[in-house]
């Protein structure tokens, strides 16, 4: 059997104490990390819908940090916390502008995370002194998405005013999402249509017929107008062929999408 000295005991003792208290340390650390983020309190970022790249440059702030103050030579980050939610997956566009012209002095830098306890990083940006990225973009899959924006001083003057969000995004044709079954008689289909977007006006129309544009066209002015209940309508159609079912969003965008009804009795 191995002895051990009085000294030898001592070393092993103190050992086994330091690593019990680092991983004790890590423990709490990862807990207090996630206990800090439930703690946060999450403003709530409008990312606006857009049929281009090029609709962005116009497209109003989606979050404000208002009135923020900052000291020269004021060497803390001040820190505010946003959130957006995806109701599908989509390609976003996230930027900012200071409300005060575009000063130089200060530096802000945005994360992105997939996770209220802000741990999975999905991406950053920032702009103002230092900063050079001015605004991230990519695919994001649906969900909520948690954002810090944090500023601090960076050179010359103090600095008051605004700092903004802008926030867009892009559906690519996943707006609408339509389905068709028919009935057991074969002597009609329903058609059951999906609101996506969670930001349509309230209704959708349709048509029979292959329409190329859903905002203009006379074949518009036979479509019949469907009130959307709970995100989504329903509508029977007894002939065959190609049918045609716009929506429009809160932000004027139109959507088009295109079903096929085959099989029926005639």
């Amino acid at each position: 059997m191995r002895r051990y000295t009085k000294r030898k005991m001592v070393s092993v003792t103190a050992a086994a104490f330091c690593l019990f208290m680092a991983g004790y340390s890590l423990f709490c650390g990862m807990h207090m990390t996630v206990y800090a983020a439930e703690l946060v309190s999450f403003g709530k970022c409008v990312v606006r819908t857009v049929k281009s790249e090029d609709a962005i440059a116009g497209i109003p702030a989606g979050y404000t940090v208002k009135d923020l103050s900052i000291k020269r030579n004021d060497k803390e980050w001040h820190s505010q916390y946003f959130k957006f939610m995806l109701p599908v997956d989509a390609w976003v566009y996230l930027g900012g502008c200071y409300g005060n012209n575009n000063h130089d002095g200060i530096q802000t830098h945005v994360r992105i995370y997939s996770d209220k306890a802000m741990t999975n990083l999905w991406g950053e940006y920032g702009w103002g002194y230092w900063e050079y990225d001015n605004g991230f973009s990519g695919t994001l899959k649906k969900g909520t998405y948690y954002c810090s924006v944090a500023s601090k001083y960076a050179n010359f003057d103090d600095f008051t005013g605004d700092v903004n969000i802008m926030a867009a995004k892009m559906l690519s044709g996943k707006a609408i999402k339509p389905s068709v079954k028919p009935a057991k008689n074969k002597k009609s289909a329903t058609v059951t249509v999906k609101d996506m977007t969670k930001e349509s006006e309230g209704y959708m129309e349709y048509v029979k017929g292959n329409v190329k544009k859903a905002s203009s066209g006379k074949a518009w002015n036979k479509a019949k107008r469907i009130s959307l209940s709970g995100g989504k309508c329903s509508f029977r159609v007894k002939k065959n062929g190609v049918y045609s079912i716009r929506m429009k969003d809160i932000y004027g965008n139109w959507y088009l999408k295109k079903i096929k009804a085959k099989g029926l009795k005639q």
